[in-house]
């Protein structure tokens, strides 16, 4: 009787949500987090928010968001190098960090998913990211708001160069799908071009 032959192997999955501060992509993340399974996830405010609540703090100290990104980056890693599905969450202001990061994603076999959510102006974000603070919420300087706002849409093209697939958002009002990117058709355009916001235009 001769073996049975198993299927080919499915590709362990990454999915990434990213966006400036303040642009509402926590809210996406647990709304399609509960929708689906995607894997691990892995958020630095989610470790630093137990490691306040454990500490008996309202929200977490500088030394606590510093202790949880990297503990956040070391469990990236090291999912990445067992070859397990997961999802995180970033600013993806940094792009030699998240470069490289992707760039091994891809060598390692991973299908990539990036859901992006963003705003019209940065003003939008230095606003919201004020008023999360006022419910308990962690802080951001409202100038490194601004500089990471810049630093992400400048990353942004690069970094979809590489997702299998992506869903980006503008949600300086709601949040609307603006493009996406399929394994078939690449990027395109989900509402008349007319009506794209600014950032979404000069990536089609």
């Amino acid at each position: 009787m001769s073996a049975r032959r198993s299927g080919p192997k499915e590709p362990p999955v990454l999915t990434v949500f990213a966006g400036p501060n303040g642009s509402g992509k926590s809210t996406l993340t647990s709304k399609l987090v509960s929708q689906s399974r995607i894997g691990i996830l892995v958020n630095a405010d989610e470790i630093a928010a137990r490691m306040a609540s454990d500490a008996g703090l309202v929200s977490a100290s500088a030394d606590m968001q510093f202790e949880a990104a990297v503990a956040a980056e070391a469990m990236r890693w090291s999912l990445l190098e067992q070859g397990v599905s997961f999802t995180t969450e970033t600013v993806m202001s940094d792009e030699s960090r998240w470069l490289k990061f992707f760039v091994k994603a891809r060598s390692c076999g991973f299908f990539m998913n990036l859901f992006f959510v963003t705003t019209s102006d940065p003003a939008i974000n230095v606003h919201r990211v004020a008023e999360r603070v006022l419910h308990g919420g962690h802080s951001v300087d409202a100038e490194k708001i601004v500089s990471r706002y810049h630093k992400t849409h400048a990353f942004l093209p690069h970094a979809l160069a590489l997702f299998d697939q992506a869903w980006l958002f503008d949600n300086s009002f709601e949040p609307d799908l603006v493009l996406q990117k399929t394994v078939e058709e690449g990027l395109t355009a989900v509402v008349p071009r007319e009506q794209l916001p600014a950032w979404a235009n000069t990536l089609i």
